[in-house]
Order: C-alpha cells, then sequence, then structure tokens
C-alpha cells in the first residue's frame, strides 16, 4: 500500500469522524421535544440548538407558531413552531430562566429567572417587575382568568399579580409554610378554583388565593406529587401519588385509585398530563416520561427520539390542539439546577434602600464637632 493510499484512507477516516462528530442527534442532548399524537411519537423541536436543560415552555394563545423557551441558558423564541430559534433579551436572560408564560391575549409574557421576575410589555420590551425576592426563581407562572391577573408559585410561597404582572404581593397567609410542588387551576360556576400541592398535600383556594383550605379526600395523606386539571368548566382532575394514579369527578373533592401503580414506586415527579376522555396520561420523571393509553391500567417508559437516559421535566399541552405535547428534558438533573438557584439566591445579599450620605455625614459631623467641644473645654478647665 502506497503511502499516498494511506494518507487518503486516513483522511478518508477523520472525515467521517468529523462529520459523525458535528452531526446533531436529539436524543443525545437535553431540550425540548413535541407529539402530535398524544404522545404516542416525538420529534425535537430545537433541532441545531444546542440546549443542555429545556425548563418550560408557553404557547402564545393566538399565534401557535410562536413559542417561548425557558432554558438553563437563558430565554429562546421561535415565530415558526421550533424550526428557528433566537436568544431573547440576552443582557436580561443571562443565565437559567426558571418559568416562562403569556397571558391570556398574548400582549403580555412573564418569565423568572434566579432572583427576578420579568415582564414583557407592550412595546415588546423585557422590564423587571415590582416582586419580592422570595418570588424568584418561580416554579410556575399561569396567566388567572381575570382580565390582567396572573399567578405566581415562588421558591417560598404563591404569589398573584392584578395589573398584568407589574406587581406582585404574596397571597394566602394561611398557607403552611414548605415546599410547594404543583399548581392547578380550573372553572366552577363562573368561579376559578386554585389547587396547590403543600408539603405533599392538597390546599384549594375558591376566592382567587385570598383563603386556603384543605382539600382532597381519598388521596394519601402527605404522599401527594403531582396534580393535573385542565382551565376549563370540566370537574375532571387528576393526582398522582406513590406511584399510582387519582382520579377526582368533582373538582378535587373526593378521589379514588384509578388503573394500576407503576412498577417504578420512587419516582422523582415532574409534571402530569391527562387527555380530555381521561385515557391518555403522560407522566414525567428522573427516569424519563411515561406514558398510559388505557387510564393508567398499564405504562410504558417512551423511547425513540426521546433521550431515555435523561430527566424529564415541564409537560405543556398546546392550547391550540389538545392533541399536541411538549416535553423538556435536561442534561443536568432538574433537583440539581433548583439546588444551584437556591443556593445563589441564599448567598446574595437581601437589597436594602442604602440612606443618603447626607443622613450619614450631617449627624456624623455634628456628634464630631460637639466632642470637640467638649474635649477642648475640658482640656483648658485641666490647665486652670
Amino acid at each position: 500500500m502506497t503511502k499516498r493510499t494511506i494518507a487518503g484512507l486516513a483522511y478518508a477516516a477523520m472525515l467521517l469522524v468529523s462529520l459523525h462528530a458535528n452531526a446533531h442527534d436529539a436524543s443525545t442532548y437535553g431540550g425540548m421535544f413535541r407529539s402530535r399524537d398524544q404522545g404516542q411519537s416525538w420529534f425535537s423541536i430545537d433541532t441545531g440548538v444546542f440546549i443542555g436543560g429545556a425548563l418550560g415552555l408557553a404557547v402564545h394563545p393566538v399565534e401557535r407558531n410562536h413559542l417561548l423557551m425557558a432554558t438553563d441558558a437563558g430565554l429562546l423564541r421561535s415565530g415558526n413552531g421550533g424550526r428557528d430559534w433566537h436568544r431573547e433579551a440576552p443582557a436580561q436572560f443571562d443565565g437559567p430562566v426558571f418559568a416562562v408564560a403569556f397571558d391570556a391575549t398574548g400582549q403580555h409574557a412573564w418569565a423568572a429567572t434566579t432572583h427576578q421576575v420579568l415582564r414583557l410589555d407592550a412595546s415588546n420590551i423585557w422590564r423587571v417587575a415590582h416582586a419580592p425576592s422570595e418570588a424568584a426563581p418561580a416554579q410556575v407562572i399561569s396567566a388567572a382568568r381575570a382580565p390582567g391577573a396572573a399567578y405566581l408559585v415562588g421558591m417560598d410561597g404563591f404569589f398573584v399579580s392584578r395589573d398584568a404582572g407589574q406587581h406582585w404581593s404574596r397571597a394566602g397567609t394561611n398557607l403552611p409554610e414548605g415546599e410547594i410542588a404543583a399548581f392547578a387551576r380550573v372553572m366552577r360556576d363562573q368561579h376559578e378554583l386554585l389547587f396547590l400541592i403543600v408539603n405533599a398535600a392538597l390546599w384549594m383556594s375558591a376566592d382567587g388565593a385570598q383563603t386556603w383550605r384543605a382539600h382532597g379526600s381519598g388521596l394519601p395523606a402527605g404522599k401527594l406529587d403531582m396534580i393535573f386539571a385542565r382551565p376549563n368548566a370540566s370537574p375532571q382532575m387528576h393526582a398522582f401519588a406513590q406511584g399510582q394514579l387519582y382520579a377526582s369527578a368533582d373538582f378535587g373533592s373526593t378521589w379514588r385509585a384509578k388503573g394500576l401503580p407503576l412498577a417504578e414506586t420512587h419516582l422523582a415527579v415532574r409534571a402530569l398530563a391527562v387527555s380530555a376522555d381521561g385515557n391518555i396520561v403522560l407522566l414525567t420523571t428522573h427516569k424519563g416520561l411515561y406514558r398510559s393509553e388505557d387510564g393508567g391500567e398499564s405504562w410504558v417508559l417512551k423511547e425513540g427520539n426521546l433521550p431515555v437516559h435523561l430527566e424529564a421535566g415541564p409537560l405543556a399541552i398546546d392550547p391550540h390542539d389538545a392533541n399536541t405535547y411538549y416535553a423538556g428534558y435536561a442534561l443536568t438533573p432538574y433537583g440539581e439546577t433548583w439546588r444551584h438557584a437556591a443556593e445563589a439566591r441564599a448567598q446574595r445579599a437581601p437589597e436594602r434602600p442604602g440612606l443618603p450620605l447626607i443622613w450619614i455625614a450631617v449627624p456624623g459631623s455634628i456628634a464630631v464637632l460637639l466632642w470637640l467641644l467638649w474635649y477642648g473645654k475640658r482640656s483648658r478647665a485641666a490647665q486652670r
């Protein structure tokens, strides 16, 4: 074999390796995946964009191809259903974005970073909202039924805005202290019912988050992982606890076990979604995405184009098409991402309004002057 032949073979091998390394295999990265058949088949919507972790997705309520995706490295926007993405306001979103949502009209949007809640105003500019420090990072942001109202689940508490997200205030003074794991809302007789999982127990508010009470007869006490409800007038709700699916037909007042439990009982459950007829059930966990097509009687860990070696996290249903679902995956475990955010928040010194310099300088100067007068008088007295 001649030297020229050997060199040619070596070059061809290097070229093949290079092509293989540069090819984007969606199943090897975190990111966002879409299914148009209720979770049966999945395809990446961010091919060509490296995403370490997808933390949330918002679909515009009017323009279905307008998407906002929260990631561990910033906020992305797509105007064509995910075929192309660009960084949104990189100066404001230069780190993880934990939650994102549109309002009911699509005129405004909200997003939460480690330390701030931001609002997209009518001039398409992201501005920092007035929110308590404990509102960020947010786990969930959701538009309310009332125009201009919105809800936010922070790291420490539940918050409400009445002015399209410009100002946020803590709500529900009678909620117990502890971890809030999930949020859902549903309409009942023109009134909005709100649900939270606090310390693995279900709580409900029927007065716009002003007061809360324990709810949910039939659920395992202190063992609840996740809840799901469609924000319409249906009384059907679902919950997941200790590997078992539960269903309610009376707006969460009473519950019964549905189907058979998963073989994997010790799962870190991230999100739950159920079809309108209750047959299709999707569950994202630290081991991937599980699907049932018979109301929980049997479960399948979905593979195919999905990165089965990674954690599955956010789960959303397209408001324009009930058959379209979105599921996010992350290279870094979601629990670790939230732990880093909590540590960064704890290390940040609380921002306190500083006193004007003159307020400090004038009293200080007066004190020094009085001391000098006193000392001078004492010295003269001693000399006599």
